[in-house]
């Protein structure tokens, strides 16, 4: 199991009997040989998530706390994120939160933060 997967692991507080029964590790064995611990993926399951009313308080108290941990966190700019996918979340949280291009993510104004990016 890599560094990252046990770091995972142990942040969500999982030890290693709990990687067992969740099936993340198994024992390939044949008869002659000592069990090897094997990396077997989780299987993807998709869950219906009720809509959250964009309307209501909760959810725009959700939005400012999560608007303004970004914003606390410094100016950021296009070097700053791995890919495409994860500045385009980021303009979009800050453009429903402030209405403008907060950290101007979207130079050609065209909707579209950090095109270059994978």
């Amino acid at each position: 199991m890599s560094k990252i997967n046990k770091f995972v692991l142990g942040t969500l507080g999982i030890g290693a009997a709990g990687i067992v029964g969740l099936g993340l590790l198994s024992n390939t064995q044949n008869e002659n040989a000592t069990p090897t611990p094997t990396f077997v993926p989780l299987q993807t399951v998709q869950t219906t998530q009720p809509t959250p009313d964009p309307n209501s308080v909760e959810y725009k108290q959700v939005l400012t706390k999560a608007c303004e941990a970004i914003i606390n966190n410094g100016d950021m700019d296009c070097g700053d994120f791995a890919t495409h996918d994860d500045a385009q979340q980021t303009y979009e949280l800050l453009y429903k939160c402030y209405g403008t291009d907060v950290f101007r993510l979207d130079r050609d104004s065209d909707g579209s933060a950090c095109e270059t990016l994978p």
